[in-house]
């Protein structure tokens, strides 16, 4: 069993002391003892080494003291520096001082072969005294001890050429040593060349010089003759003139030959693209190559001395490491895949190979595991089993053909979608797959495009097995060979003919109405600006037509809306039927129409076609049993003279409509600039209203209504003023229908309401406690929900007023709309004790039935039949048939627009209940009104003061 190897440590680091322990375990079996500081060094000296091994920095002393401190004890022990980095001057000074060698951290893998070295010169400068010594010795003990040494030994005369230069020697004595290492026997008194011909010309030269200068050299070289590496030590001996050198030397094959191995190692574990982490048998991190480092993103510094499982990435279970376990135990090696995850948190896949060295003792001396990083192939052969189950499995056809457009392969769906089987088409070219619905130029767009950009997506009508056409949403791809020349043709395609129909009917349902089949207003509008770029290449004119039809209204409520919609869609084939194939009919929706006249060359036609509709129109329509009459109200504009763009063009019919309508109806109207204007009005009317509520710009007026039996004023008629800042009164017959339109009338309305309401609390508490004010309400009030009227209701609770303080006055247009939420208001007023007035009574739709079926506490004679009541005995006769009807009835009376005593006198004895008008008075401010209250009594003249 070989010695061991005792080896003092001078190091303060211990992990560094590790690594350095570790590196001599698996040449050596080291006794190895670490001092840090110089009085354990001291200590320590006396003791028997074989080689010491320093750290050059160290915290209480660097490497050159304890150096001095060896030598001053033992000056030809081994002495090793080690150290992070090279600097020529300390390596230089320590070399002076007395140390072997000088070797990096980096590569200590060198340490074992230079502690050879190292002991091996200490043993050669033994020897060299010894064999000086044995100079001066007998005979007898010089030759016992020159047979006993290791080493090999040999005496040689140097020998010299004419030119002086050394070309041979000769030996003159050799040790058994040196017969052992080199093989040579009987070498005494024979020459080298004698004895190996081709013997390289350097080592003359080497030792000629020693013999002409001194100077001792110490070199490792091979002799090539004969096959080996020699570690040598040559010094002079004798007389110079002798020319004697003295050969020291030992056979290093196999420890330079497991050096060479060893540097081989280390460059592959240098450069190898894998990564190489090896542990110690406590499985800590003793050394990694740079390619771990790229791998895991980890340093070296940040692994050394930590246990590989830093690397875990929680994939794996705990069967799977007991199973890994297990075999590495069992067998020492192991190979398989481990899913890691690097320093950044990124998971990756290492195909890895792990194998373990042991000691003499069977015990573990390290492991070794070489990874690479797998990642991206198995990403890969992912990828290709998704596109082999995705070309297998997909629900779209697929079809690879060749270079030259021929079959190569198709997938299950292709099958099954064409009805074609694999093994009948394979080579084949796939122009049979062709319905002959697409033309020429649509195929020949298609491979234009595939030539130019080696892709194309579209649709084709193909053609199954059975010969059924079929639509197909299509993409080709292509692949190319290295060459450039094309390689495959790579076509998707799934058969979409129930969606091309699906497609198609919404479509049609998204453009054309349903019932009539005309186009709808979104169709119509996309017609529109495609007339307008027409108009503009051909710089011909065009008329559009907007069309309402007059009473299709009253046909719907009385008729029904089934029959209605025969009418629209009768009325929708009369207006085509007036219009040429290349005109555009469209149904806005409702019974609105339009009609675009293109292209046109004489103006006169749109007037020709204006007069044609009317005429369709205004024909009886039958119905089943039943006969309608409706007409139209047509308004005409033109491009590009009266709009440049289809927004304007449609304001500008629809304002030329109302035109129409207003001017009596089943007629045609054109628009004007005059029309232009009164929309601007419109618009401007619209904008202002939306501040005037909050400007606080309208305000309310009353007018007295008299009781005519007792000349008191108790009952006044709300009416609203709006005082614009800028342009002063604004008349509400302007400013109502505007906030009808928008809907603004119901907030107008509610201001109206809270305001009469504080007027008639003011009045009842001062004046009479059962002053009443009338206020009015449109018939879009009315269209509001029924629970909207709890904010008044609310409001009058507030006041403490009963519902009798408030009286709505609605318009016989009212009660016309027998809808429900209608009379839901009316009896909404009634259960709040709200009285209601039918204004206006006798000039629209006057009917017995509506008095009879609601609940209406007074009708107010409208003033055209009191304007003439002196004159005009009809009027008279009608106003007391209406009295007289009325008080039937039990409902009272107002008359209004009373201006003369003659008008009150003649009311008064038809039995008129209240009167209202300029003879009292016009509708005057509250504060006026306060003032002729307070004075008690209202003169009308013929009866007297009234008060």
């Amino acid at each position: 069993m070989p010695k061991p190897l005792r080896v003092l440590l001078i190091e303060d680091n211990p992990d560094e002391a590790l690594m350095l322990e570790t590196e001599l375990q698996a040449d050596f079996a080291p006794q190895v003892s670490r001092v840090d500081t110089p009085q354990a060094l001291r200590d320590a000296l006396p003791d028997q080494w074989d080689v010491v091994i320093s750290d050059y920095r160290l915290s209480q002393l660097n490497g050159l003291d304890a150096l001095g401190m060896v030598r001053a004890i033992n000056p030809d022990l081994p002495f090793i520096l080690v150290s992070d980095a090279v600097d020529e001057e300390i390596v230089a000074e320590a070399m002076r001082a007395g140390a072997y060698d000088f070797i990096l951290k980096n590569k200590l893998f060198k340490l074992p072969s230079a502690i050879r070295r190292s002991m091996s010169e200490a043993a050669d400068k033994l020897l060299r005294r010894q064999a000086e010594e044995i100079a001066r010795m007998n005979e007898e003990r010089y030759r016992a001890l020159f047979n006993s040494i290791d080493e090999g030994f040999c005496l040689v005369e140097v020998l010299f050429d004419e030119a002086g230069k050394p070309c041979d020697y000769l030996f003159l004595a050799a040790n058994p040593a040196f017969e052992k290492q080199t093989g040579i026997t009987h070498a005494i008194g024979r020459r080298m060349r004698e004895i190996a011909p081709h013997h390289e010309d350097y080592w003359f030269e080497i030792y000629g010089r020693v013999a002409q200068t001194g100077e001792p050299v110490r070199f490792q070289n091979k002799a090539s003759a004969l096959g080996r590496f020699f570690d040598v030590y040559a010094f002079r001996v004798g007389d110079p003139a002798e020319r004697l050198v003295a050969v020291l030397f030992n056979d290093i094959t196999e420890s330079k030959k497991t050096e060479e191995e060893l540097q081989l190692a280390a460059t592959v574990f240098q450069s190898s693209s894998e990564a190489i982490v090896v542990t110690d048998a406590g499985s800590r991190i003793v050394a990694v190559n740079p390619a771990f480092e790229k791998i895991t993103g980890y340093s070296k510094d940040e692994v050394i001395g930590r246990n590989p499982n830093i690397l875990k990435s929680g994939y794996h279970d705990a069967a799977f490491y007991q199973s890994f376990w297990h075999k590495l135990k069992m067998t020492g090696s192991w190979k398989g895949e481990f899913c890691n995850r690097s320093k950044k948190g990124e998971k990756f896949v290492v195909l890895t190979s792990i194998s373990t060295t042991y000691n003499p003792d069977g015990s573990i001396q390290r492991r070794v595991a070489i990874f690479a990083d797998i990642t991206e192939r198995k990403k890969a052969e992912e990828e290709l089993q998704m596109a082999a189950l995705v070309y297998k499995e997909s629900a779209e056809a697929m079809m690879v053909t060749d270079g030259g457009n021929r079959i190569v392969s198709v997938n299950p769906a292709f099958e099954r979608i064409t009805g074609y089987e694999a093994g009948e088409i394979t080579g084949q070219n796939p122009i049979f797959l062709s319905s002959g619905r697409d033309n020429r130029a649509h195929y020949k767009e298609m491979l234009a495009k595939l030539s130019k950009n080696n892709y194309w997506r579209g649709e084709l009508w193909l053609k199954k097995k059975s010969g059924e056409d079929f639509a197909a949403t299509m993409t080709i791809n292509t692949t190319f060979h290295e060459s450039g020349s094309v390689d495959r043709h790579v076509t998707l395609f799934a058969d979409v003919t129930q969606k091309k129909h699906a497609e198609d009917l919404v479509w049609q349902q998204a453009n054309f109405d349903t019932l009539t089949g005309l186009p709808n207003r979104r169709y119509f509008q996309d017609q529109l600006k495609h007339e307008i770029r027409k108009s503009r290449r051909s710089r011909l004119p065009f008329a559009l037509m907007f069309l309402d039809l007059d009473g299709f209204k009253h046909v719907n409520d009385t008729l029904g809306h089934d029959t209605g919609d025969l009418l629209l869609k009768e009325a929708a084939e009369r207006i085509a039927a007036c219009v040429r194939e290349t005109d555009t009919v469209a149904r806005l929706g409702g019974d609105e129409f339009t009609i675009v006249l293109g292209e046109l060359r004489n103006m006169t036609h749109v007037e020709k076609v204006a007069r044609h509709v009317l005429h369709k129109l205004s024909e009886p329509f039958h119905m089943g049993n039943e006969i309608a009459h409706v007409s139209a109200s047509i308004g005409i504009t033109f491009y590009p003279e009266d709009a440049g763009n289809t927004d304007d063009l449609l304001v500008n019919a629809d304002q030329a409509m109302y035109a129409a309508k207003e001017g009596g109806k089943n007629r045609y109207s054109f628009f004007t600039e005059a029309m232009q204007h009164d929309a601007q009005e419109r618009m401007w009317l619209v904008n202002e209203l939306r501040n005037a509520i909050a400007g606080k710009q309208f305000s309310l007026v009353y007018q007295p209504i008299v009781d005519l039996s007792s000349g008191c004023i108790n009952k006044a008629e709300a009416l609203i003023r709006w005082h614009h800042p800028e342009r002063g009164l604004i008349d509400p017959s302007v400013f109502i229908p505007v906030a009808e339109e928008t809907g603004m009338i119901q907030e107008i309305g509610d201001w109206v309401f809270f305001e009469a309401a504080n007027q008639v609390a003011h009045w009842r508490q001062i004046y009479h406690p059962d002053f009443q004010i009338s206020i009015n309400n449109s018939p879009v009030q009315f269209k509001s929900k029924v629970e909207d009227l709890a904010v008044w209701f609310d409001y009058l609770k507030m006041l403490n007023l009963p519902g009798q303080a408030i009286a709505v006055e609605i318009s016989e247009g009212v009660l016309m709309d027998e809808s429900k939420v209608v009379t839901d208001h009316l009896l909404a007023f009634r259960d709040a004790g709200i009285e209601v007035s039918l204004d206006d009574f006798g000039t629209g739709y006057s009917t017995l039935s509506y008095l009879k079926r609601f609940d209406i506490d007074r009708l107010k004679i409208d003033r055209t039949f009191v304007r003439d009541l002196e004159t005009d005995p009809n009027d008279l006769a009608l106003c007391e048939a209406m009295i007289v009807m009325a008080h039937k009835l039990n409902i009272k009376v107002i008359a209004e627009g009373v201006e003369t005593d003659r008008q009150k006198e003649l009311l008064y004895q038809a039995g008129c209940d209240f009167i209202q008008g300029y003879l009292l008075s016009r509708p005057v401010s509250a504060e006026r009104l306060d003032n002729i209250l307070k004075k008690g009594a209202l003169y009308c003249p013929g009866m007297g003061a009234v008060g």
